[in-house]
């Protein structure tokens, strides 16, 4: 038998409608995106060193050239910010909280951008077809979120009979000449 512990458990005021409810309850949704940005942002630094390496031998200028170094600096200070004890522990005033969550929100997306990047860049067999404006979303994650105050959702690709560029995209560039003929004349 465990033992019982009983008393008050309202949570604590210390003035009129200032509650102190804790770190695991008080603002959870700013938590769980702390949570994914900070996975994300390991991801991005892996998968960016490694296209980083790819475009240096390669002599790759658009990736090169790119300011996603500076970009995955701006989301590790966010993300270092928003780990601030008024942040984290939910103490924040509102206003800075949704600052903070804005923060977030825009290295979130910010990342997924050079994660798709990188990603593209390490699967074209020919290296110097990469150009990144225009490669921008050819390669989108399922996870999805429209605001900094909205949840995040996965998206879920649905293939047709019709073929289309994002169906096959990804996948144009694994493939040998022969195998590209072969799709080219089905699609003709």
């Amino acid at each position: 038998m465990f033992p019982v512990l009983s008393g008050d458990f309202f949570t604590y005021a210390d003035r009129d409608d200032h509650y102190w409810s804790g770190y695991f309850t008080s603002r959870p949704f700013y938590k769980r995106m702390d949570r994914i940005l900070e996975s994300h942002l390991r991801a991005a630094e892996i998968i960016y060193y490694f296209a980083l390496k790819q475009a240096q031998k390669y002599k790759i200028n658009a990736f090169l050239s790119s300011s996603d170094f500076t970009t995955l600096t701006e989301a590790r200070r966010n993300l270092g910010l928003f780990q601030h004890h008024d942040a984290i522990t939910g103490t924040a005033k509102d206003l800075v909280v949704v600052d903070y969550g804005t923060r977030l929100f825009n290295s979130f997306m910010n990342l997924k951008k050079i994660i798709g990047r990188s990603a593209l860049l390490l699967i074209l067999k020919d290296k110097h077809a990469y150009d990144s404006p225009s490669f921008d979303t050819l390669l989108e994650m399922d996870l999805q979120q429209k605001s900094q105050a909205s949840l995040q959702y996965k998206t879920i690709i649905k293939l047709s009979e019709e073929p289309s560029f994002i169906n096959w995209g990804v996948f144009w560039t694994l493939l040998t000449s022969e195998e590209r003929g072969i799709i080219l004349h089905y699609l003709m």
